[in-house]
């Protein structure tokens, strides 16, 4: 073996060396949050346009997945700022100013007006939903079927739940009763109640919190969702007379009603537990 083969042999067994190292190193730096997302950019600019969407320094819009903020247009807009949606902003602003930000996507990483969604890991690992959430700055919101992930930003929501931080500080941002009168269509909200009756028609299922189900509140839950109630047999997901928290936008048909896209939007409450 000529001097010439054996250098080029080393060489080649020195990339492949480097390639393992490199490779492990790589893995062990994804955020624990991140496992089972892809990395899918990075930035060192980047400006908040709202409590859960950025601008960064190519242009390109990110909204923050699983959470959503109280809605800010900003000035001169025909829409009109929710109560708190400046200062979501303005938290979410102070969090990435001169931070270096990677972002972690889904197979589908594109919402229906082009912004990339993503979770965002800041230079310190940590996990920016989680801090904004903690904060009581945004609202957790199930956009995929992932238990693990959910149950985390469930917990930091309830810290800050517990302690009316940020948002839920205003009794108009927080949960409010199903059988109440406040209920509002085309907003966001957390509502809370007792199951009335629950009735499966043509392969969907409503839950319905009044005796008058065409003009009281009423969750819509399709059969692609049920097989993620563990309750659930072939008649009935087991629902009725249950205390249930609901989050999601309310719309108006024939009365209030949200309809589930995640089974991780609803979840029964203990009896007992205090709010």
């Amino acid at each position: 073996m000529t001097a010439i083969h054996l250098f080029i042999r080393l060489l080649i067994f020195s990339f492949c060396v480097w390639s393992l190292y490199g490779a492990s190193v790589s893995a062990g730096n994804v955020p624990t949050f991140a496992r089972g997302l892809k990395p899918c950019g990075t930035s060192l600019s980047a400006q908040a346009i709202s409590g859960d969407r950025l601008r960064v320094e190519n242009g390109n819009s990110i909204a923050l997945a699983e959470i959503k903020a109280p809605e800010y247009w900003g000035p001169g807009s025909p829409y009109k700022n929710w109560p708190y949606g400046a200062r979501a902003k303005k938290q979410l602003q102070d969090l990435v100013a001169n931070a270096e930000l990677t972002f972690y996507c889904s197979k589908n990483k594109k919402n229906a007006v082009g912004d990339t969604v993503a979770h965002i890991a800041l230079a310190d690992g940590s996990w920016l939903q989680h801090l904004l959430l903690q904060g009581g700055h945004a609202y957790f919101m199930p956009r995929f079927h992932r238990p693990k992930m959910a149950e985390a930003l469930r917990t930091a929501e309830a810290r800050a739940r517990s302690k009316r931080r940020g948002l839920w500080s205003l009794q108009s941002l927080s949960v409010v009763s199903a059988q109440g009168d406040k209920l509002r269509t085309g907003w966001f909200q957390i509502i809370k109640g007792r199951v009335l009756s629950e009735k499966r028609l043509k392969g969907r299922t409503f839950l319905n919190f009044g005796e008058d189900w065409s003009r009281d509140f009423t969750i819509e839950i399709p059969k692609r969702l049920y097989r993620h109630f563990s309750a659930a047999d072939t008649n009935s997901l087991n629902l009725e007379g249950q205390t249930i928290e609901v989050r999601g936008w309310t719309e108006w048909a024939g009365g209030p009603k949200i309809i589930l896209e995640f089974a991780e939007q609803l979840v029964v409450l203990d009896e007992n537990r205090l709010n």
